[in-house]
C-alpha cells in the first residue's frame, strides 16, 4: 500500500474506436507501454476499466488484462475502476487475485462496483434490481470464506454517489476511488466511511479520479477537449440505451423497474440533444490548462487533506497513443511533484 500522497492514472479500457480504429492487438501494446512509462514517471498506479457487449472491444476481463501489464512492468500497481462484481463469482475472483498476487507480488488492486448497463444483466440472466444484492454477496464471499486466497490483494470499492455505498465501503473495509466532489461533498463521504470502517489489514484510503489534461497551447487544449466530448457522447449510450428486447406489453411491464444510471427505463433511448448535453457537460468539468493551472486548481483538495491521492484520467477515445504519453510526462514533471510538496 502506498503510504504516500498517491498518484495514478487512469482508465485504460483498451477501447478501439470509430475516432481512431487499431487492433485489438495494438491497443493492449500500447497499454502495455504506457503502464510501463508510468512506472518509469514515477506513478504509484494504473488503472483499468471493464465493460461488456460494446462494439469497441471495451475490456470485458480485466485479470488477464492485468497479467499482460504486469509481465511489462515491474513495480507499479495495477488497478482496476471497476471490476462489475455482479458479474463474478467470488471463488473465481479470489482464485485470479490469488494467480495475479503470485505473478506480481503485492501489485493487485481490485476496485469493486455494482455496475449499471441493463444490457450487460440481461445478457447474464441477471436483473439490475438485484445488483447490491449480488455485489454483497460476492463481498461477503471475498472478505469471508475466500478472503486468504486473496493474497495481497487490495480491495477497494469504486462508485458514482455517497451516501449507502459509502457505508458499504467501510463495512468491508474497501478503501474508495470515486469522482472529484469538491472538499465539502467528500469530507462528508470520508467522515462516514471512517466512522463505520471495519478495520481489516490497512486503515483504508480515498483517491479521486479527475479528467485532466496538462499542454501549454491552448488551441490544443480545445482540441483534446472536443474529443473528450466525442468519447462521452459514445459513452453517454452506456448509461441508457437501446430498445426492449421484447415488445411484449407484460414483459416490459415486469422489466420497469430495470432502471439506467439516468432514472429512465432502461430501453426508453436518450434523444440525440440530451446525449450532446450530457457528453458536453462532462467534458466542460474536465480540468484541461498548463501544469500550472492544473496545480492551481488540484491544490485546494489537496491541502485540505480530505483525500489520499489522485487518479489522473487521461486516456479517452480518439485521442492517440504519443499524445497520450506526452501528457503523462508534463504531469509527472511539472505537476506531480508540486502536488506531492503541499503534503
Amino acid at each position: 500500500m502506498t503510504e504516500s500522497f498517491e498518484m495514478g492514472v487512469g482508465h485504460w479500457s483498451m477501447q478501439s474506436g470509430y475516432a481512431i480504429a487499431r487492433s485489438p492487438r495494438s491497443v493492449y501494446q500500447d497499454a502495455a507501454r504506457h503502464a510501463r512509462l508510468a512506472e518509469e514517471a514515477g506513478f504509484d498506479s494504473f488503472w483499468l476499466g471493464e465493460h461488456h457487449f460494446s462494439y469497441d472491444g471495451y475490456c470485458p476481463s480485466l485479470t488477464p488484462a492485468m497479467a499482460f501489464l504486469a509481465s511489462a512492468t515491474k513495480s507499479i500497481t495495477l488497478a482496476t475502476s471497476v471490476t462489475l462484481l455482479p458479474f463474478h463469482n467470488a471463488q473465481r475472483v479470489a482464485e485470479s487475485c490469488a494467480a495475479l498476487d503470485d505473478l506480481a507480488p503485492g501489485r493487485g488492486r481490485h476496485g469493486m462496483g455494482l455496475g449499471y448497463r441493463a444490457e450487460e444483466f440481461l445478457a447474464a440472466g441477471l436483473r439490475t434490481s438485484d445488483r447490491v444484492r449480488l455485489y454483497e454477496e460476492h463481498m461477503d464471499g471475498l472478505v469471508g470464506d475466500y478472503s486468504e486466497r486473496l493474497g495481497r490483494t487490495q480491495i477497494w470499492s469504486g462508485f458514482m454517489s455517497g451516501g449507502k455505498p459509502a457505508l458499504r465501503a467501510a463495512r468491508y473495509g474497501a478503501s474508495l476511488a470515486l469522482p472529484d466532489r469538491g472538499v465539502d461533498a467528500l469530507r462528508s463521504i470520508r467522515e462516514e466511511w471512517q466512522a463505520n470502517f471495519v478495520l481489516r489489514d490497512d486503515p483504508g484510503r480515498l483517491l479521486v479520479m479527475r479528467d485532466v489534461w496538462v499542454d501549454r497551447d491552448p488551441r490544443f487544449l480545445e482540441w483534446i477537449r472536443g474529443r473528450m466530448t466525442e468519447s462521452w457522447r459514445h459513452y453517454s449510450l452506456f448509461f441508457v440505451s437501446g430498445s426492449p428486447p421484447s415488445s411484449d406489453a407484460a414483459w416490459q411491464e415486469g422489466h420497469k423497474g430495470e432502471l439506467g444510471q439516468s432514472g429512465q427505463t432502461w430501453w426508453d433511448a436518450p434523444d440525440l440533444d440530451s446525449r450532446d448535453e450530457m457528453a458536453e457537460a462532462t467534458a466542460a468539468g474536465a480540468l484541461l490548462g498548463s501544469p500550472e493551472q492544473v496545480v492551481d486548481a488540484l491544490a485546494p483538495l489537496v491541502n485540505s487533506g480530505v483525500i489520499d491521492g489522485y487518479i489522473f484520467r487521461i486516456q479517452f477515445g480518439g485521442i492517440g497513443p504519443d499524445h497520450i504519453e506526452r501528457c503523462m510526462g508534463l504531469l509527472a514533471e511539472e505537476v506531480v511533484p508540486v502536488l506531492r510538496s503541499l503534503r
